[in-house]
């Protein structure tokens, strides 16, 4: 493990998409090799994947499934010492960021260069996205973070599981720093955590601030409490 003097037994990176929880996981994969170290976003997301389409994407199912059914066993096991990462994001910059991230192509047939606007009827296309994900954000807190003894949505800084395991909450504005604390605490010396946030700056960013703008109007912050 170089000259980080820690070793834990696992290394759990347990965050919803677009947080930056695939960046958290590659630099923890590369600083601790020998350290089984797995990325996943749900604790069971059975809830969240429909009908497979297809034999690659059964396949992609049943990977995810087994990483949960690994994650599930390392956090009942209070035998071990180890460590998850998750990170938080405001709710509704996170929808926003899925959606334009999944579907830019789509949406930037309703955006107007001439005036720099986005037309509603663009919500209208994604909306059954816009509920998945706004009903995975009401869910969260009482699916997984209360599910390995939080009480609820934690607040950045270190926590402890049920099974005794460390928890460090990562606020995604300041990911990088917090992110060097945590490492620091766990392995005795900081990681330095790289820009690889896969997806930043996709597609038109005047289109991508539009459609931002008119999501804040239509999705208050209300439409996302618990």
């Amino acid at each position: 493990m170089d000259a980080l003097s820690g070793k834990p037994d696992f290394l759990i990176v347990l965050s919803l998409e677009r947080t930056g929880s695939t960046s958290v996981f590659k630099a923890l994969r590369r600083a601790a090799p020998g350290v089984p170290t797995i990325h996943v976003h749900f604790l069971d997301g059975d809830a969240y994947r429909g009908p497979p389409d297809g034999a690659a994407e059964a396949a992609a199912f049943d990977s995810k499934r087994e990483r949960e059914v690994q994650v599930r066993g390392f956090l009942s096991d209070p035998s071990l010492n180890g460590a998850v990462f998750t990170i938080l994001r405001d709710r509704l910059s996170r929808v926003i960021s899925c959606l334009w991230y999944s579907k830019h192509d789509v949406l930037m047939g309703f955006y107007d260069a001439a005036t720099d606007r986005m037309h509603p009827n663009a919500l209208k296309t994604v909306k059954k996205r816009i509920e998945l994900l706004l009903d995975k954000e009401r869910n969260y807190d009482r699916n997984v973070y209360e599910v390995v003894g939080l009480p609820g949505r934690p607040a950045p800084g270190l926590h402890a599981t049920s099974s005794g395991a460390r928890l460090f909450a990562l606020d995604f504005r300041r990911i990088g720093q917090d992110f060097e604390t945590a490492t620091e605490a766990v392995f005795g010396a900081p990681i330095v955590l790289p820009h690889e946030n896969a997806g930043a700056g996709i597609g038109d960013p005047r289109g991508y601030a539009a459609f931002k703008r008119l999501c804040t109007e239509a999705l208050p912050p209300e439409r996302l409490s618990l």
